[in-house]
């Protein structure tokens, strides 16, 4: 979709080029002044060569350069906008939730975190989805 929405508002391979390498250098600097190291804990992962300490994110690639970022291929089309470097890497997570009446919180003695209030759900084409 984010060549769809490329064409559509006229963004060049050039243009994404220069907001991926400006993203790079942005994180850099919020990373150098420590701005997430709160939010981050370091983790052992079991890998090939044995277990390895992971201390952030491996995906961004403060080194980047514009001209290393005008030599990569375009991903989906011919001449296309999106690259391995102007795009976001292939990430997994996640979350669970446990949402419970208020009589199963005194049945079983619990004490909620949070209260849901009130809920939305909304969506777009999905062949925009990148835009919503």
């Amino acid at each position: 979709t984010a060549e769809n929405l490329a064409a559509k508002y006229n963004i060049t391979r050039e243009d994404c080029d220069r907001y991926a390498f400006k993203t790079q250098q942005r994180c850099k600097a919020a990373h150098d002044a420590g701005y997430f190291n709160a939010e981050m804990a370091p983790i052992e992962v079991k890998t090939k060569k044995g277990k390895e300490s992971m201390q952030k994110d491996e995906h961004p690639k403060p080194q980047t350069t514009l001209e290393q970022l005008a030599k990569l291929p375009s991903i989906f089309k011919k001449d296309g906008t999106v690259t391995a470097g102007n795009a976001s890497g292939v990430c997994d997570g996640a979350g669970a939730v446990i949402i419970a009446s208020e009589s199963a919180l005194k049945k079983h003695s619990l004490t909620p975190l949070a209260r849901v209030v009130a809920y939305h759900s909304a969506g777009c084409d999905p062949s925009i989805m990148g835009i919503g």
